[in-house]
C-alpha cells in the first residue's frame, strides 16, 4: 500500500518467507515495514523534512543435526532472534540567496535489536541499543564542506562464548565518531576537471571487549584529474593517501580508468585501482579471556 499527496507519503509492507530447514518444518516468518514523511517548503528559501519508520521481521532459519565433514561435527544449538529497527529523522535545508549555496542540517535516531556475527561468535543484540547522528553540510555547485557526528550505545550477549566464570560474554559499546570533510571541482583550461578533497575523523570508544583502546584518528586527502583528450576518449588519473593512528605507515591509493565512447549512449571502460580497510578497532585491541571448548580459558 502507498499513498502519496503533495508533501507527505506513507509506505506500508507485509510479507511472508519460508523457515523450513532439512527435516525440520517451522511455521512461515513475517516481516512488516512502515514509512512515512512529510516535507514543506516554508518560503523560497527554507524548507524542512520530517521522517519516520518501523521494521520488523521474524528470525531466519537455522541448520541442526550435523555438519556434513568428516568430523560430523555439530551446528551450534543457538537460536536466531528476528529484528525490529525504528527509526526517525528530521532535516532542514537552508538555500542562501546571495551566492548559490545550500545548508543543510540533519539529525535521527535509530534503534535495532537482533543477532550480529563476530569472530568470536554472534552477539544477541538487546533492544535498548541505538545510533544518534547529527550532520550539517554546505554545498554549492561541486564544492562541499561537511560535518557529522554518530553516537552509537548498546549491549549485546553472546550466545556460544563463555567467560572463565562460566557466562556468556557481554558486549557494552559505547562510541563516538566526529568527521569533517571538503572537496572540490576546478575546471583548468578546456580539457582538464580536477577533483580534490580530504577528511579527518576521530574515533573515541568505550568497548568493553577492548577496555585498554581508547580512541583512533584517521585522515585522507584525493587528487583526481578527468582529461578529456577528445569527444571519444578520456582518461581519469587519481590517487588518495590515508593514514590511520592504528596503522604505522600511510598507505596510498593510486586509480586510473581509461573511457572509450563510441557514442552518446556508449561507454568503454578499462580501469585500474588499489584500496585498502585498516584493521578494525576490535582486531586492534581487543583483550578477553573466553572458555574454549574444553572449558579451559583462552585469552584473546
Amino acid at each position: 500500500l502507498a499513498a502519496q499527496g503533495k508533501g507527505h507519503s506513507l509506505t506500508i509492507g507485509v510479507g511472508t518467507f519460508d523457515r523450513n530447514v532439512t527435516g525440520r518444518e517451522q511455521s512461515a516468518g513475517s516481516m512488516f515495514y512502515i514509512n512515512g514523511s512529510h516535507a514543506q517548503a516554508v518560503n523560497d528559501r527554507w524548507s524542512y523534512k520530517l521522517s519516520a519508520g518501523y521494521l520488523s521481521q521474524d528470525a531466519m532459519p537455522r541448520p541442526f543435526g550435523a555438519i556434513n565433514n568428516s568430523f560430523h561435527t555439530p551446528y551450534p544449538s543457538f537460536a536466531n532472534n528476528g529484528t525490529s529497527q525504528p527509526k526517525f529523522d528530521a532535516r532542514v535545508d537552508y538555500d542562501l540567496a546571495n551566492n548559490g549555496g545550500r545548508v543543510t542540517v540533519a539529525g535521527g535516531v535509530a534503534g535495532t535489536e537482533g543477532i550480529i556475527h563476530s569472530g568470536i561468535g554472534p552477539f544477541d543484540v538487546d533492544n535498548s541499543s541505538h545510533l544518534t547522528y547529527v550532520t550539517t553540510r554546505y554545498q554549492k555547485g561541486g564544492r562541499r564542506v561537511a560535518v557529522f557526528a554518530n553516537l552509537l550505545d548498546g549491549t549485546a550477549s553472546n550466545l556460544l562464548t563463555f567467560t572463565i566464570n562460566r557466562r556468556p560474554i557481554q558486549l557494552d559499546f559505547s562510541t563516538q565518531t566526529f568527521d569533517v570533510e571538503a572537496s572540490d571541482v576546478k575546471a583548468i583550461g578546456a580539457r582538464n576537471a580536477v577533483s580534490f578533497g580530504g577528511n579527518f575523523r576521530h574515533n573515541a570508544f568505550d568497548i568493553s571487549l577492548a577496555p585498554n583502546g581508547k580512541n583512533r584518528n584517521e585522515g585522507g586527502v584525493y587528487l583526481q584529474d578527468e582529461i578529456f583528450l577528445s569527444d571519444m576518449f578520456r582518461w581519469v588519473v587519481g590517487g588518495r593517501v590515508d593514514k590511520f593512528s592504528s596503522i604505522d605507515n600511510a598507505v596510498f591509493s593510486p586509480r586510473t580508468t581509461f573511457m572509450i565512447k563510441p557514442s552518446a549512449q556508449q561507454t568503454i571502460r578499462l580501469s585500474y585501482n588499489r584500496a585498502f580497510r585498516a584493521p578494525s578497532f576490535i582486531n586492534n585491541n581487543i583483550d578477553t579471556a573466553i572458555l574454549n571448548q574444553d572449558r579451559k580459558s583462552t585469552r584473546l
